[in-house]
């Protein structure tokens, strides 16, 4: 096996998770006067974002033509963080219910708008 054939989906894989699970030491550093309010707007707005973003971003320019795949693809990195979290107890079935909506939805944001650059970018 090829190491460069597995490199884009390890990236593609990788890149968001590392992000989804380094956030939350934001609020140790210490750097910013409210580390509780800016851990909250990291993890509710940035987090599934810049999840969506990364995902798009990341994946080939075939795929990236199709809108159904701009929509719905950042929606696998948030179910997988979600899923992480629920089986090592991170979070339980109220982040399921509250939280998966406004993460599907600003994961969806995301990938459009790194789907519209990289088409923009082709242009």
């Amino acid at each position: 096996m090829e190491v460069k054939k597995f490199l884009p989906f390890f990236i593609i894989v990788a890149a968001p998770a590392t992000l989804a699970f380094t956030l939350p030491f934001f609020s140790k550093i210490q750097l910013f006067k409210d580390p509780p309010q800016l851990l909250s707007i990291l993890a509710i707005i940035v987090l599934p974002f810049s999840e969506g973003l990364l995902l798009i971003a990341g994946s080939s320019t075939k795929k990236n033509l199709l809108l159904s795949y701009r929509i719905l693809s950042p929606w696998l990195a948030i179910l997988l963080f979600f899923s992480i979290g629920f089986l090592f107890k991170l979070e339980d079935c109220g982040c399921w219910i509250i939280g998966l909506p406004l993460y599907l939805i600003l994961s969806s944001l995301g990938g459009l708008t790194a789907g519209y650059f990289r088409l923009k970018k082709l242009n």
